[in-house]
């Protein structure tokens, strides 16, 4: 705090908002951002950036904001997205990727990809989200969202190398790297310093035993944040035109893409079907499921065993639920943002159906055994995990339990 009052938060977002300025000042001036009315000369021109040109939308639990800029044709989003903490030049390598391969990622007008500023396309406001809150019926986007991971495991991954899409050169090392919040965050809160060091180095080692006994699948970019959250439907009117009418692939809009790496493709169809913040029905799920793997049979040229799919499943089910609860829990508890906490009972009960499925059977021939080290740690240091993680919840709000 300075002497006259000013948090160092606050100077720092007085200063990112006048570099935000700085760009949409330069857009105007180069033409590339038209007002949809032309500025009253008596208003002071940042007034103006603020009161009638950037209109702020609703933000999630990452540190980019996107403004709306009103325009005399079609809209246009300004991202704003700091390079220290998030990845616009990603987001620009992976979106040309998809746009490359027929599907809809927004198109970059203009970038300042040392400041974290981008100027893209607005595909408007018909979130999945918000279609589905109004009745629309789920399996028509769900049919939608499948047929885009589809597209995206037929088109393989060598493209996409070309593209730059980041490979991670240990795949074992780079996803067991994710589950660290899981225990640097989630078990504390629940248990306190209780066995932590011991619980950590078992946690490591069942999820190095899980990794190596996956099989081989064909690699593919995975978005990381495939979920109806970051779908859109696009009007058919302003689609891309080389698409077929009515296409899913011309109506289905992606979003936040910009962690995209190379890897299984059951990682983002867990994303889709087995979502943190809804529930989808049992049996809508497993038709989806079915069609996706009866599609995949019939186009892949080498297609890949149902069993050995179904094994990625389980253990991508079970890593993305765990890393989940670990994100949550640090985002409540170190940036004391609790809007995802009231989730938390939702994602343990997707964790503890992946682990019963998995016992059981369920998940095809073999995958009774391989999440059984993880089914060991849940028993060795969890016990009672659903009455653990209720004693932290508190309406809607995660705190670590007192000890």
């Amino acid at each position: 705090m300075d002497i006259h009052g000013t948090s160092k938060a606050q100077q720092k977002n007085s200063e990112r908002k006048k570099e935000r300025n700085r760009f949409v000042e330069k857009l105007i001036a180069s033409g590339k951002v038209e007002l949809e009315q032309p500025p009253h000369e008596h208003l002071p021109h940042e007034h103006l950036l603020h009161e009638r040109l950037l209109i702020a939308l609703p933000s999630d639990a990452s540190t980019r904001r996107y403004f709306r800029i009103p325009q005399r044709a079609k809209n246009l989003l300004l991202m704003d997205a700091p390079p220290e903490v998030e990845k616009p030049s990603e987001f620009v390598q992976v979106a040309k990727y998809l746009n490359a391969i027929g599907l809809r990622a927004p198109q970059v007008y203009a970038a300042d990809l040392e400041k974290g500023f981008l100027l893209i396309e607005d595909f408007g406001n018909d979130s999945f989200t918000k279609l589905l809150d109004i009745g629309w019926e789920p399996r028509e986007l769900y049919q939608d969202a499948i047929e885009v991971l589809l597209h995206i495991l037929n088109s393989g991954d060598e493209h996409a190398r070309a593209k730059n899409i980041y490979h991670p050169p240990d795949q074992a090392a780079f996803w067991s790297a994710e589950l660290e919040v899981f225990c640097d965050y989630y078990y504390p809160a629940l248990l306190g310093e209780q066995r932590l060091a011991s619980a950590k180095n078992e946690w490591r080692e069942c999820w190095q035993s899980i990794f190596a006994h996956l099989p081989a699948l064909p690699q593919v970019v995975v978005l990381r944040d495939c979920h109806v959250d970051n779908l859109i439907r696009i009007p058919e009117e302003t689609s891309a035109p080389k698409l077929a009418a009515g296409s899913p692939l011309r109506r289905c809009g992606l979003l936040d893409f910009q962690d995209a790496v190379i890897g299984s493709p059951a990682y983002d169809l867990v994303s889709l079907l087995e979502d943190a913040r809804r529930d989808l029905a049992p049996a809508l799920r497993l038709s989806l499921l079915s069609h996706y793997l009866a599609s995949a049979k019939q186009s892949l040229r080498e297609p890949f065993e149902q069993a050995e799919f179904m094994l990625h499943y389980q253990v991508w089910a079970a890593q993305r639920h765990a890393r989940v609860l670990g994100t949550f829990a640090r985002l409540a508890l170190r940036d004391d943002k609790q809007a995802l906490s009231l989730h938390m009972p939702r994602v343990l009960r997707l964790l503890d159906d992946c682990l019963a499925r998995d016992a059981g059977g369920d998940g095809g021939e073999g995958s009774q055994a391989i999440l059984a080290p993880l089914a060991r740690w849940f028993a060795t240091y969890l016990p009672e995990h659903e009455a653990k993680l209720a004693r932290c919840l508190h309406k809607g709000r995660f705190r670590a339990t007192e000890q």
